[in-house]
């Protein structure tokens, strides 16, 4: 440094001084990084550690677009913001670690609920606008946070966060509603699923045709989900997203079933325009690849149970309305099998799935849906088959009694170039007893679907749900299928529920016979084969621990009751009873 006089620089002195603590900040930043990481190494899954990198690559990427915008993630202080001149380091590899470590405390945080206490002096009554619950501890934020995640992530609703003031934020709530320019909102998430599966003479096995059903085999192996998304919003009316999925199963002793595994795959990659006015409603279309969720999942869904979700390549028009929300949709599933584990999954050219889905909305008290699916396959038989379904759903509730009834007809043509008649029913009564201990509330459902003469002609579920309706174990699918079923559940505590499901199985064409979840004829059965129409018994116990807002775990159990069926058929390959036990952790962020 250069003198011109005896007298010391002051500015410089200053200079060097403000430099001196900068470093100081720098290396006492980096040594509580590596303090932390360090911790979580010892204290945390390798998985969770990951996780959190993942999201901290994404904020520093989405950081650097934002410009001057950046976020404070402080332990005392989560709504405050600085420019990019006063963020500690502006390397991006240090960054990173401090993000990371700002995740890992956020990790920490989720484990015990809330992610920040509120604000000193705060009344966040006073923040929520009255919407609080008199107590100042800001109810109707979190039950709004604990609701965000939907079916389909495309659809999760982050507005709480403009009306959280002073109130408790949860994982990943700070990537959401970013501003970009003047016109731009995004919002970076995800989830991370791990299930741990003990399944006894249910695993698939090649040696039973078809593999799945009651096989007498048995496995244990462990399932890893990963599903990363951006949501970008411009203005009221367009928006991009996108969502990766992997898939990964480990551990067993087979191969893993074509729903279990699929590696690093785009699961929605789509445009929106969305709300534009037209007359006495307004308009919207989505076009690109999409999940696609349909009333009560009978017929259209995700399949979020799976590892891998099913999704679709197509397009939906939306009308909503005073009266009707309308959709109308054109898909095509995707080639998902082993032959596509470590590809990117294409669009079977020979399979679509279209129709009309409407909802009314006029109704008092109550819901109704009313629908037109079609679903064509050409890689089916020697002509392939086509069908039709027109259906209704009605459901609602009066004080504490609850009911709902679906009902569908199916025509078209099958597979042989016969003319295709088959139909589906489900009626449910229920009863809430909310003077009750744990406020139990008890179903009774009955639900039956159509076989036919010819194998492989009766009813067709379409691309369904079947795991949640027709027993857990997966044993069957929704086809000559009877089933009169049970289910209790009850709020064991605020933040635990119970669920227990009985169900008793038949077929419901004698001539016809059992069909796994994937419409193919159970070990290959021909027509006349079936010995009795008593398939068995099923019950499932399920326990549901919310830990917080975006953390859950499972824990399940299901048994299965073999019936006459297995033990006066002849050539099945077991005729005992099976079990099912899992255990399932989900993070979402």
């Amino acid at each position: 440094m250069k003198h011109t006089t005896g007298l010391v620089d002051s500015n410089n002195v200053a200079e060097q001084g403000f430099r001196f603590r900068s470093s100081q900040a720098v290396l006492h930043q980096l040594g509580q990084t590596h303090f932390q990481l360090h911790r979580i190494n010892q204290a945390m899954c390798y998985r969770k550690f990951l996780l959190a990198s993942l999201v901290a690559g994404a904020w520093s990427v989405g950081t650097s677009a934002f410009g001057q915008q950046a976020i404070t993630f402080s332990d005392h202080d989560y709504t405050s913001r600085r420019t990019s001149t006063e963020v500690l380091s502006s390397d991006p590899d240090t960054g990173s670690l401090h993000e990371a470590a700002v995740m890992i405390n956020v990790f920490d945080a989720a484990e015990v609920g809330d992610a920040k206490d509120g604000g000193k002096g705060c009344d966040c009554d006073s923040c929520l606008s009255g919407k609080g619950d008199g107590k100042g501890d800001c109810a109707a934020v979190r039950k709004a946070a604990a609701a965000s995640h939907k079916g389909v992530f495309y659809a999760n609703d982050f507005s709480y966060l403009a009306n959280a003031g002073c109130c408790p934020t949860y994982l990943g709530d700070r990537l959401k509603r970013l501003p970009v320019g003047d016109c731009w909102l995004v919002d970076v998430g995800g989830q991370y699923r791990m299930r741990y599966h003990h399944e006894q003479n249910i695993n698939n096995t090649g040696a039973v045709p078809n593999f799945l059903g009651l096989t007498g085999d048995d496995d244990d192996f462990l399932l890893h989900r990963t599903r990363l998304y951006v949501n970008a919003e411009y203005g009221d009316h367009i928006r991009f997203y996108g969502e990766m999925l992997d898939a990964l199963s480990e551990l067993g002793s087979g191969p893993p079933r074509v729903i279990e595994e699929n590696r690093t795959d785009i699961q929605n990659m789509f445009v929106e325009v969305k709300g534009l006015d037209a007359g006495p409603g307004t308009i919207g279309a989505r076009v690109g690849r999409q999940e696609i969720l349909l009333g009560a999942q009978r017929l259209v869904t995700p399949f979020d149970w799976a590892n891998t979700r099913k999704t679709f390549d197509g397009a939906r028009a939306m009308w909503k309305g005073d009266s009707w929300d309308i959709d109308g949709i054109w898909l095509r599933p995707l080639h998902r099998d082993a032959a596509h584990v470590k590809k990117l999954d294409s669009p079977n050219l020979d399979r679509q799935l279209y129709g009309v889905y409407g909802t009314y909305k006029d109704l008092c008290r109550d819901n109704l849906e009313a629908y037109w699916l079609a679903l064509d396959y050409e890689d089916v038989g020697p002509s392939g088959f086509r069908y039709d379904t027109l259906g209704i759903r009605y459901w609602g509730s009066e004080g504490d009694w609850l009911y709902e009834l679906e009902t569908g007809v199916q025509f078209g043509t099958n597979a042989d170039n016969s003319s295709h008649g088959a139909g589906a029913v489900t009626a449910g009564l229920g009863r809430k007893f909310s003077g009750m201990t744990y406020s139990p509330t008890l179903w009774a459902y009955y639900d039956w679907a159509s076989g036919d003469n010819t194998v492989g002609n009766g009813y067709h579920h379409y691309e369904p749900l079947a795991h949640k309706y027709n027993g857990f174990m997966d044993i069957f699918g929704r086809r000559n299928l009877q089933d009169a079923n049970l289910q209790l559940t009850a709020n064991v505590t605020e933040k635990v529920q119970f669920l227990v499901w009985y169900h008793y199985l038949q077929l419901a064409n004698g001539n016809d016979v059992p069909y796994n979840v994937d419409m193919t004829a159970f070990n290959g059965q021909t027509a006349g084969t079936s010995g009795s129409k008593d398939l068995g018994h099923e019950i499932d116990f399920l326990i549901t621990q919310n830990i917080s807002p975006r953390m859950s775990v499972l824990y399940g159990y299901s048994h299965f009751f073999a019936g006459r069926y297995y033990s006066t058929t002849a050539g099945l390959p077991y005729n005992g009873d099976a079990d099912f036990a899992y255990v399932q952790w989900q993070l979402d962020f």
